[in-house]
């Protein structure tokens, strides 16, 4: 007679029950006090007296959507997901219960699926139970709300799917618990850390790529490669308030497509999980990777990260040398070699690693990784010769002393050629760099807003000389001149719509000798006509270039900026600024001003800001407009900013 064959054993699944009670009980208490427990007392906490019917009903509905925001978060799933599945499968961490457990009357098929289904039950009925309690104290306090719990908790048992199933393979992976943590974290970081490697060396070692460090730690779409992180920041319950934040106008429930493909990803991981459990072999209890045909990829990987990881730091002690990327390739070969055998050692849990076919592999692993590193150097990959298509540009910012942002079409690729001319001077600016270590440099930032929501940014250290200032075939002279004849420090400094705005007050702050020799500070109040004349005045300087801004005002040192200084109060129906032209997410933060936030007076609508202003002795218009109104004798009235801390010190 053909014997019954089972996919699930129910004294297998109580024994894990009972053994491992620890692991669901801790994980039961843990959801019912973050969720249900939580919104409960969060509730009841709101003062009935104190609110109105409609008030009383935002602050409990806003109590609610704050614990369910909380409650989807993927980290808890995310260790509870490892030490479930370490736990049901710990038989396969040493030699004595492996045997042991193959032994009983149960197939592999059985012991797998019973397994499987014992520690994700761990994870998947107590979020059931700690949402089904949170659904009730939502529904008695706002129906309305219920549905979004009961997503919540689709998006949580999810979470707890992939984290369990990931955990899963990792376990299959070896025959050590502790190298089964380890795997884990590496599914969930692995491509993020690489990314931050390969980025690191980009920007250290890729002509005008430094700007790459600012963007190394930023969560980006193909971090779906590196779950957890991704998970953190696609899935959750985004709510927003009316414009006088007494209500909730709208519910989103973020990351439901995101989960659903990483369920594929985990019936993926098992079906491998269960196909290498069934062509396990008993006898790697205790190995660190299971999975023989894996081995060499373990050690090329150890090698290179590491030996590339060490030899970066290493390096880096010889910044700002000629023989920098030298320096790194010898000691990131020698390093790799060192980690190779490392990782062999590991794998075969000795030290008689050293045979003719792995010093072989060894050398091809160093090859391999020197010409991928040369090739980053060498840009073969071309980013540092991307220059994006101006069609395709929205906005672009250019950092240097301020951000001067444009989006009009002939300044875009104005700029874009002052970045083509850097790229094309690129060994002689760094000649220039490497033969001169104290060097003056003009550092220009881009920051380009693409068309497709994207951003591309690029750093350029250019040579600041007299000659290479005043040659326009140079990045910084084309940039010099670029800024001599367009509007863009106008617009930064003053304002957008300059022309439209009238200064209507202020006051100037006038640096002089009494007489005692010491240096005094005299505030004068400017009345609206002499505020008007300055505000004239300054605004043709700036478009004549004679305001000490940019990379004039860097050669000459500063030292030629009196300590006089404007601040004038300017009004309009409405101040446009600068930064406003870049896309609105990114408008405030990625954007600087020299003027102060504006205010509109709501009686009469009109719009006021103050603007700050430093003179120089180049601001020829100015300094005359100082004198017509009689507020200094002459130029020589002013006082050099260096020369007056110099009396008060």
């Amino acid at each position: 007679m053909k014997s019954k064959t089972s996919l699930f054993n129910k004294t297998l699944f109580k024994k894990n029950v009972t053994r491992f009670w620890p692991i669901w009980v801790i994980y039961t208490g843990f959801l019912l006090v973050w969720i249900p427990f939580r919104m409960m007392t969060g509730v009841m906490m709101i003062p009935d007296t104190y609110y109105s019917a409609t008030e009383l009903e935002f602050r409990k509905l806003e109590t609610i959507l704050n614990v369910i925001s909380g409650g989807v978060s993927p980290f808890v799933p995310f260790v509870y997901g490892i030490v479930a599945a370490i736990a049901v499968f710990s038989y396969l961490f040493t030699a004595r219960n492996c045997n042991m457990i193959h032994a009983l009357p149960v197939n592999r098929k059985e012991l797998f699926v019973t397994n499987y289904i014992s520690g994700l039950s761990f994870l998947v009925l107590p979020g059931i139970l700690a949402f089904a309690l949170s659904m009730i104290i939502a529904g008695v306090t706002n129906a309305s709300v219920v549905g979004y719990v009961a997503l919540a908790m689709v998006l949580v048992i999810l979470e707890e799917i992939f984290f369990f199933s990931c955990g899963v393979f990792c376990c299959f992976l070896t025959g050590n618990m502790v190298a089964a943590g380890v795997y884990y974290a590496v599914c969930n970081f692995a491509y993020y850390c690489a990314r931050c490697v390969f980025c690191f060396i980009v920007a250290q070692y890729g002509y005008g790529m430094s700007s790459i460090y600012s963007m190394i730690f930023d969560v980006t779409a193909d971090e779906f490669l590196s779950p957890l992180l991704y998970m953190g920041n696609a899935v959750g319950i985004d709510y927003t308030y009316n414009s006088e934040y007494t209500a909730i106008e709208s519910i989103k429930v973020l990351g439901l497509t995101t989960l659903l493909l990483y369920l594929l990803v985990a019936v993926l991981l098992v079906v491998i999980s269960y196909v290498l459990y069934q062509r396990r072999q008993l006898e790697c209890a205790g190995d660190v990777l299971a999975v023989r045909f894996l081995h060499p990829a373990f050690r090329w990987l150890i090698a290179f990260f590491g030996g590339v990881g060490f030899a970066f730091l290493i390096a880096s002690l010889f910044g700002g040398t000629k023989g920098e990327f030298l320096v790194f390739i010898i000691f990131a070969a020698v390093l790799i070699a060192f980690a190779f055998f490392i990782a062999q050692m590991i794998l075969a849990k000795s030290f008689r690693v050293f045979g003719k076919k792995k010093m072989l592999e060894c050398a091809a692993c160093v090859a391999v990784s020197a010409l991928i590193l040369i090739g980053i150097r060498m840009d073969i990959m071309g980013f540092e010769k991307k220059v994006p298509d101006s069609q395709l540009v929205e906005a672009v910012s250019v950092a240097e002393n301020a951000n001067l942002v444009t989006d009009d079409p002939n300044e875009i690729a104005a700029l874009e050629e002052v970045q083509q001319l850097a790229i094309n001077h690129k060994n002689e600016y760094r000649d220039y760099m490497y033969s001169r270590g104290d060097a003056e440099t003009y550092t220009l930032n881009y920051t380009y807003y693409l068309t497709d929501g994207s951003t591309l940014m690029r750093s350029y250290d250019l040579p600041l000389t007299e000659e290479y200032l005043n040659d326009k075939d140079q990045a910084i002279g084309r940039y010099n001149e670029l800024m001599k004849e367009s509007d863009m420090y106008a617009r930064a400094v003053l304002c957008e719509n300059y022309d439209e705005v009238k200064a209507t007050g202020g006051t100037i702050e006038h640096a002089y000798v009494d007489g005692t020799g010491e240096g005094k500070v005299k505030t004068t109040t400017l009345t609206g006509g002499e505020a008007q004349i300055l505000y004239d005045a300054v605004k043709e300087d700036l478009l004549a270039g004679n305001m000490p801004y940019g990379p004039g005002a860097q050669i000459a040192g500063n030292t030629n900026i009196y300590y006089d200084n404007l601040t004038l109060n300017l009004t309009a129906d409405e101040i446009d600024y600068m930064y406003e032209v870049l896309p609105e997410e990114v408008a405030y933060s990625d954007g600087v001003s020299w003027l102060s936030d504006s205010v509109v007076d709501e009686t009469n609508g009109v719009t006021t800001a103050e603007c700050y202003i430093y003179i120089s002795d180049t601001c020829k218009n100015t300094i005359d407009a100082l004198v017509e109104l009689g507020l200094i004798k002459d130029a020589d009235d002013l006082i050099y900013d260096t020369e007056f801390y110099e009396m008060t010190e």
